[in-house]
Formats: C-alpha cells, sequence, structure tokens
C-alpha cells in the first residue's frame, strides 16, 4: 500500500492518492506521518482517493482497529471524502466513517465533482482529477 499527497493551501485541501493491497502497518506509518504533516499545515479538508486500494475480504475485521489508530494519532478534525469505485471502497469508507468519533465529517462518494460539492470546496474538477493522475503516476514509478 502506498500514497501520494498533494496540498493546495489556497483551499486548504488536501489531496491522497492510495495504490496497492491494504495493510495495517502501512496504514497506521501513514496516519502518523499525515498527523506530521497536518501540524504544519493548515488543513481542512481532504479527499482520500481510495478507487484504487484493494482490501482482503476480511478487512471488516480491523475496521475498530483503524478507527482506534485514527482517534489515537490524529488530533486536528476536518472534513473528508473518500473517493470510491469498487463494491469494497464503499463498505470501507461506509463503515470506517460510522465507527469514527468525528463521523459527521466523513462522507464518500464516486465522483471528484461530488466530492468537491460535499466538502463545499470551489476547485474546478478537472484540476483535481488531474492532479490525482499526476498522483497515481508518482505511486507508480
Amino acid at each position: 500500500m502506498k500514497v501520494a499527497h498533494q496540498y493546495i493551501e489556497e483551499h486548504k485541501l488536501l489531496l491522497n492518492k492510495w495504490l496497492g493491497s491494504w495493510n495495517l502497518e502501512e496504514y497506521k506509518t501513514t496516519v502518523q506521518n499525515f498527523n506530521k504533516m497536518n501540524e504544519k499545515l493548515d488543513i481542512k479538508y481532504v479527499i482520500q482517493d481510495i478507487s484504487d486500494l484493494s482490501f482482503d475480504d476480511d478487512f471488516v475485521d480491523f475496521i475498530d482497529v483503524l478507527v482506534g489508530i485514527r482517534n489515537q494519532i490524529v488530533k486536528k478534525d476536518y472534513r473528508v471524502v473518500y473517493l470510491t469505485a469498487k463494491p469494497k471502497d464503499v463498505v470501507f469508507a461506509s463503515l470506517y466513517s460510522h465507527e469514527l468519533k468525528t463521523k459527521d465529517s466523513y462522507m464518500y462518494c464516486s465522483t471528484v465533482k461530488k466530492a468537491l460539492h460535499l466538502l463545499n470546496v470551489r476547485v474546478p474538477e478537472y484540476i483535481i482529477e488531474e492532479i490525482f493522475l499526476v498522483l497515481k503516476k508518482q505511486v507508480l514509478s
């Protein structure tokens, strides 16, 4: 599992592109790194593109663990939208957001246009889509 980021300071928007197979240890490391980044930047909104992330069938057994890791490490609240493309993406985003203590700030959808609308961030969707393509290439290279 790998993730690439891009922060758009003007909009206080962080974009995360996830690829590969879901891994609990890598998730914990990524959340710790994200928290360090979050302390330095004024992040208000996050779009997590998990559409190229693959989940094992037993990932639902770890949702409580993931939520515990997130709640223990991340101290600052922000609004998050998960971009989903497959049924397992939707299940993950739904269960994860439902279990979080800040669940009203976590949403999911299948398009960049809807993600921007849910966050009420005014950035042309083609720009975000292009950034996600670049981030995917970074992860794959």
